[in-house]
């Protein structure tokens, strides 16, 4: 039974995760930075409903920007580690996460995260065994310290990236997010949920960052969206030659749904780049382009937003 969760990576999406968890009863912990975690650490975090226009508080909780701080104010021994961080820092996270799964050798690390192959890193540290994958279209920005601006409801989904079952594990977590309001299934399709949140992302977040707008912009400017068209087209191509399967029909209207649903909010990637970090672009479309180049067949609108995303990464002056 899970009992005591660590989230490793208090960002916009880990803030959503752990406000809505301490709900839930079970003991949260963070590891995130200054000064946000000072302020969860005595005022909780506070969560700002877009939709219905109000906000929940929750509890305190036990935050600190590093493991070692973090074991000097509580026993740390969590059931789960939910690693939220960006997937650019998984090599880095795996090595610092070694002295707890160590310690306890029925940890289970799940990853909430962008883009695909990211559990990779994490084998080369630990029994693959014990990685799972969530995947999520909620949408989330951190407007200040102690507060998350929930910009969009969306579905999330629990799997491990190795077996096609669903384990008491994913059941027990999915019946957990699901009770604070994270509508979760628990899926043996985990790798069809990866693709498609990366085909999702692969459109969306590139050209709101490169355009610097919110995602429903996508849709009331003809010419984002008909971007958008063909970047979607190009990907189902990349997926039909290399045989990569997803979970919907209609990748399209999907992607479509998503920005209208989160039609608010500010896309991780454009935040990242507001704020002078490193992008997920090279899980997202750096990832098609690969699959392209393996497929043997171009993928130009694809490899055009990852080189103009990479070129953002280098100006620390991209205006706001």
């Amino acid at each position: 039974m899970v009992q005591s969760v660590l989230i490793y990576g208090a960002g916009s999406i880990g803030s959503l995760f752990a406000g809505r968890l301490c709900k839930s009863g079970v003991s949260i912990s963070l590891v995130g930075r200054e000064p946000h975690v000072s302020v969860c650490n005595t005022s909780g975090i506070t969560i700002h409903n877009l939709e219905k226009k109000k906000s929940q508080n929750s509890c305190p909780t036990s935050a600190a920007p590093t493991i070692s701080e973090l074991q000097q104010d509580i026993d740390l021994n969590p059931d789960i580690i939910i690693v939220s961080c960006k997937a650019y820092d998984n090599e880095y996270t795996a090595m610092d996460l070694k002295s707890l799964v160590n310690k306890n050798k029925s940890i289970k690390i799940v990853l909430l995260q962008n883009g695909v192959g990211n559990e990779e890193v994490f084998y080369e540290y630990y029994d693959p065994e014990i990685i799972y994958r969530i995947i999520t279209s909620e949408g989330a920005l951190l407007t200040s310290p102690g507060n998350v601006l929930h910009g969009g409801q969306g579905k999330s989904f629990i799997g491990h990236p190795l077996k096609n079952v669903k384990d008491n594990l994913m059941k027990e977590v999915a019946s957990l997010l699901t009770d604070v309001g994270i509508q979760t299934t628990a899926t043996d399709q985990i790798n069809k949920e990866i693709w498609t949140k990366c085909l999702i992302n692969s459109p969306i977040n590139p050209i709101a960052t490169l355009n610097n707008v919110r995602n429903g912009e996508l849709l009331k400017q003809p010419s984002l969206k008909n971007l958008v068209i063909k970047v979607v087209e190009e990907i189902i191509n990349v997926f039909k030659i290399r045989n990569i399967t997803i979970s919907n029909n209609d990748p399209l209207d999907t992607v479509f749904s998503v920005v209208k649903n989160t039609s608010e909010n500010k896309c991780s990637m454009l935040q990242d780049i507001e704020r002078g970090r490193q992008t997920e672009i090279d899980f997202l479309n750096g990832r098609i382009v690969r699959e392209a180049s393996l497929g043997k067949i171009d993928a130009p609108f694809n490899f055009n937003l990852y080189n103009q995303v990479k070129q953002l990464e280098i100006r620390p002056s991209f205006s706001k």
